[in-house]
C-alpha cells in the first residue's frame, strides 16, 4: 500500500510539466513566430495550473449545450452519432492542375486530419484497419492529433500513433493544429513522423520533385509563416501546402501555392437539418468548411477529419479518410 499517494501525484505532475515544456529546438525551427506560439503555450500552462475552482468554472457547459445533448439522447441521435464516429468513409478526390509536371501526374496523397486520439477511444484501431489495404504514394496529416493535454494524453498519442504509423507506406509528413502543443511534434518526430514547422521538404516522385510545404497552426497560435516555409522551394517546383485551417486560403493563394490541404472544421461535425453547417471558427466561409474549394488560382480541400471534439458524435458529417490524386490537365475547369 502506498503511504504517500500525494507524492506520487506530485511526481506525475512534474513529469507532465516536463513533457509539455517548450522544446527550444522546435521553437527555433518555427522562426520569428515561434515566440508567439511560446507565449500562447505558456498561457495555457498557467491556466492549467490555476485553482480547481477556476478550472471547474472554465469547464462548465452552457445550459443550451446541455439541453442539446439531452435532446440528442432522447431522440436516439446521440447513439447514431457515436456509431458514425467510428465508421470513417474513404473519399477519392482528383485535383486537375494545368501547371502540374507530367512526372507528378498520378501522385496519390493520403490525407488524414483531426484525429483527437485522446477524445475518441478505439479510433486508432478502427483507423489502422481501414488504412491497411489503401493504395497511395505519400501520407500527410493536417493537425489536431490530440484534443486536451493531460497527464495521460502523450501516452495515448504514442500508442495510437504507433498503431497508425505501422500501417502507412511511403513518406509521411504532418503539421500541428490548434489543439497541439509543440511537445506533440517532439513526440511524433520521435516516432518517425516529421512535422513541418514553417518548413518545406522535397518529395521525389518518378524523377520529379513535389515541394511539400507545411505551416504552424494559423487558427489559434497564428504561428504560420508562409514566406519562411516556402523559402527553400526552388522556382518552378510544384508546391503543395499543408495547413491546419482553411482560414489561410487567401494568404496562401497570394503566395502562389497551387494546392492547399487542410482540416480543422470537422465538416461541421454535428449538422442538423435546416440549420447552417457549423464553420469551425472565424474567417472560414461556408464553401471552405468541407471538401473541394478554389480561391483565385489555388485549389484546396478541407477534410472532415476522422476524430471529434466537444461531443463524441458525428451527424451528417461522417469522418473521412481522403486520397487525393494529382492530374496534369491541359484544359481544366476555369478558376473562380
Amino acid at each position: 500500500m502506498n503511504r504517500f499517494p500525494h507524492r506520487q501525484t506530485q511526481s506525475r505532475r512534474r513529469e507532465g510539466a516536463e513533457a509539455w515544456s517548450l522544446p527550444p529546438s522546435l521553437v527555433e525551427r518555427l522562426g520569428p513566430n515561434g515566440k508567439r506560439r511560446g507565449e500562447v503555450e505558456r498561457l495555457f500552462q498557467e491556466r492549467r495550473r490555476g485553482s480547481v475552482l477556476r478550472r471547474l468554472w472554465a469547464s462548465r457547459k452552457p445550459l443550451s449545450f446541455r439541453a442539446f445533448v439531452i435532446l440528442m439522447r432522447m431522440t436516439g441521435t446521440f447513439a447514431r452519432g457515436q456509431r458514425a464516429l467510428l465508421a470513417p468513409e474513404v473519399s477519392e478526390h482528383v485535383f486537375f492542375m494545368p501547371d502540374l509536371p507530367v512526372e507528378l501526374d498520378g501522385l496519390r496523397i493520403l490525407h488524414l486530419s483531426d484525429l483527437h486520439l485522446d477524445f475518441v477511444p478505439g479510433l486508432a484501431e478502427v483507423l489502422s484497419a481501414h488504412l491497411a489495404d489503401l493504395s497511395y504514394d505519400l501520407t500527410v496529416f493536417t493537425g489536431d492529433f490530440v484534443d486536451r493535454m493531460s497527464p495521460e494524453t502523450l501516452g495515448i498519442l504514442e500508442s495510437g500513433m504507433d498503431r497508425i504509423l505501422a500501417q502507412l507506406k511511403g513518406p509521411r509528413y504532418g503539421v500541428l493544429g490548434n489543439h497541439d502543443l509543440l511537445c506533440v511534434a517532439k513526440t511524433l518526430e520521435a516516432r518517425g513522423l516529421p512535422i513541418l514547422l514553417n518548413e518545406s521538404v522535397a518529395v521525389p516522385f518518378r524523377g520529379a520533385v513535389l515541394g511539400l510545404v507545411g505551416v504552424d497552426d494559423p487558427h489559434l497560435f497564428e504561428g504560420h509563416d508562409l514566406l519562411r516555409a516556402g523559402a527553400r522551394v526552388p522556382d518552378g517546383v510544384f508546391r503543395l501546402l499543408l495547413a491546419h485551417s482553411p482560414v489561410i486560403a487567401q494568404e496562401a493563394a497570394a503566395a502562389g501555392f497551387s494546392v492547399c490541404l487542410c482540416g480543422h472544421t470537422h465538416g461541421g461535425q454535428v449538422c442538423l437539418p435546416g440549420l447552417p453547417r457549423p464553420n469551425g471558427g472565424r474567417g472560414i466561409p461556408p464553401e471552405r468548411v468541407s471538401g473541394y474549394w478554389r480561391f483565385g488560382s489555388m485549389q484546396g480541400y478541407t477534410s472532415r477529419g476522422v476524430g471529434a471534439s466537444g461531443l463524441p458524435v458525428r451527424f451528417r458529417a461522417p469522418p473521412e479518410i481522403v486520397i487525393h490524386t494529382l492530374r496534369a490537365a491541359e484544359n481544366s475547369l476555369p478558376f473562380a
